[in-house]
């Protein structure tokens, strides 16, 4: 039983000393400002800042828009088939007729 605990007591050592490691002195100071949020806070908003002053520089330019457009008007475009056409054309020329009769 007191070798299974020394034993378990040297590998969680080992594991501890290998998971340490010595960083130097300029790679910490890398680190300290790569994960220092006052500094990407500051860069964000120097960004929106520059960003912000682009936006306004480009009001001061010119701006031009076009629209166009073609019509082909050589023939003619139906929905309606020809029998549509003509009851349609004759559609009020029935009812009046029909409305005449019923008031005569």
């Amino acid at each position: 039983m007191k070798h299974k605990l020394l034993i378990l007591a040297l590998a969680s050592l080992a594991i501890e000393s290998h998971a340490q490691q010595v960083l130097p002195l300029d790679s910490c100071r890398a680190m300290a400002l790569r994960n220092n949020k006052t500094l990407s806070s500051s860069r964000l908003q120097l960004d929106m800042a520059r960003y912000t002053t682009k936006a306004a520089k480009t009001k001061y330019l010119p701006h031009v828009s076009a629209v166009g457009g073609y019509e082909l008007t050589s023939r003619q475009i139906s929905l309606l088939s020809k029998d549509q056409k003509s009851a349609l054309s004759q559609a009020g020329t029935n009812v009046t007729g029909a409305l005449h009769n019923d008031i005569t």
